[in-house]
Formats: structure tokens, C-alpha cells, sequence
């Protein structure tokens, strides 16, 4: 079992290149933080390359010791140089990136989403309605460490495609498309989905642009009152498919 005591190491240092996109990409590794999003990794059958664990927090989990040929204890200065959080310098992992297929479930489709606990958040929401296509264009990487936490892991457990204009084309022509916008139908009162569909979920400061937008069928908005003008995107997200999904 290997030890490590150095934020120096450089083992240490190529798994902190993984907090990048291109390293991510290039490698086709994931580094996770967080014993329960590490969990959720198990149950999504991700391959696990290392496990990086202080001796303390190994003592109170025995059950780590089945990876014990993967096994790297580190101690709390390396556990500092890798978190990404103030409190939680115990346990890290390293996984290969997901391969999902798609699913024949509905979808989201993602128009330029920059805020990655925005992007967490409706991953989240969308694997709670069995939603899980997402379609990204533009905006943040599905597996920025930010993501993975907000998503509480759940994007393990998604087919996330990045897309353009033209790929849209062909993803919209087979069912119902709705967009979510402030100047839409109450959604309320919008007929429910016989079939499975579309949702198109625009920017945080712009919402929906003109050329994603004009692949819809049907425009909804949620109906507000005291003169709020909109909500957070991820929670709009999360009204709008328990509308349409029951």
C-alpha cells in the first residue's frame, strides 16, 4: 500500500491536472472528492483507478480495504493541495470517465448553462424524473468538479451529449419540444406529453437563445406573482419536469 506525505509528489500533481477539462479529456479520468459522491460512483459501475484515503478515515471504513491494492494513503497537507473544499481534506478518488449509451427516457436540452452548481443541480432534478439524455450546447463541462458535487453524483448516471445547431435538428424532429421562457403558455394549463419529449433550458442571464429556441413546438412559462420576473434556472427546471413527467 502506497503512502504519500508530499503535496509535491508527483503522482499527487498529475491527479490535480484532472480538475482541467483538457487533462479530464486527454486521460479519460475523473478526480472525485467526497466518500457519498464516491459511492454513487460504485453503484454506476465507473472503474476505479485509485483510492486516496487518510489512515483515520480508513479505520472508520473498512470496507475500503477491498481496493487495497489501490489504496494510497495520504495525509491531511496532500488532502489540502487536492480539495477543492475548506473541510474535507479525507478521501479522494480517482475514476475512468463514464461510457453511457443513450436512454430511451426524454431529455434536456441545455442552451449554454455557465454556472456548474446550476448544471449539478438539473442533473440532479433530471435523474429524480428519469430524465436522463442531456444535451449541451455551449456552457459548462458535465464533469467539473463543481458538477459532481452539486449533482451529488447523479451525473454518473446520465448520457450527456455535447451538441451544435445542426445536431438539434435531428434530435427535435421526433417528439415534442418544449422551451421555458417568461413570455410563454402557463404551463399549467399546457397539455401534458403523451410520449416522451424535449426541454430546452437557456442561459441564467439570457435564457433561451432565438436559434435554439425556434426548434420548439410550444414555449412555457411558469406562472409568477408579486412581480418576480424569473427563477434560478435549475429550479425552474425542477417544476417544469414534475409537471410534464406526472
Amino acid at each position: 500500500m502506497l503512502e504519500i506525505t508530499s503535496k509535491n509528489n508527483e503522482l499527487i500533481k498529475s491527479y490535480l491536472k484532472l480538475k482541467e477539462k483538457k487533462y479530464r479529456d486527454s486521460e479519460k479520468l475523473l478526480l472525485i472528492e467526497g466518500y457519498k459522491i464516491f459511492l454513487e460512483a460504485e453503484k454506476s459501475s465507473l472503474k476505479i483507478e485509485k483510492v486516496l484515503v487518510t489512515k483515520e478515515f480508513l479505520s472508520l471504513h473498512n470496507e475500503l480495504n477491498k481496493y487495497n491494492d489501490k489504496l494510497i494513503i495520504i495525509n491531511e497537507v496532500v488532502g489540502e493541495k487536492l480539495s477543492s473544499q475548506t473541510n474535507n481534506y479525507s478521501f479522494f478518488a480517482v475514476v475512468k470517465k463514464p461510457e453511457v449509451n443513450e436512454f430511451d427516457t426524454s431529455f434536456l436540452i441545455l442552451d449554454n448553462i455557465q454556472d456548474p452548481q446550476n448544471l449539478g443541480a438539473i442533473i440532479r432534478t433530471a435523474v429524480s424524473t428519469n430524465i436522463r439524455n442531456l444535451y449541451l450546447i455551449n456552457g459548462a463541462d458535465e464533469y467539473n468538479e463543481k458538477v459532481i458535487r452539486a449533482s451529488m453524483g447523479n451525473v454518473f448516471k446520465v448520457y450527456v451529449k455535447h451538441i451544435n445547431l445542426e445536431d438539434l435538428s435531428h434530435i427535435s424532429k421526433d417528439y415534442p419540444i418544449y422551451s421555458a421562457n417568461m413570455y410563454g403558455e402557463n404551463l399549467f394549463k399546457t397539455e401534458k406529453p403523451k410520449t416522451k419529449f424535449g426541454l430546452i433550458l437557456g442561459n441564467e442571464g439570457q435564457g433561451v437563445s432565438r436559434e435554439v429556441e425556434k426548434f420548439a413546438n410550444k414555449i412555457i412559462s411558469i406562472p409568477m406573482q408579486n412581480q418576480v420576473e424569473s427563477l434560478n434556472v435549475a429550479v425552474s427546471c425542477g417544476i417544469i419536469c414534475y409537471y410534464l413527467k406526472n
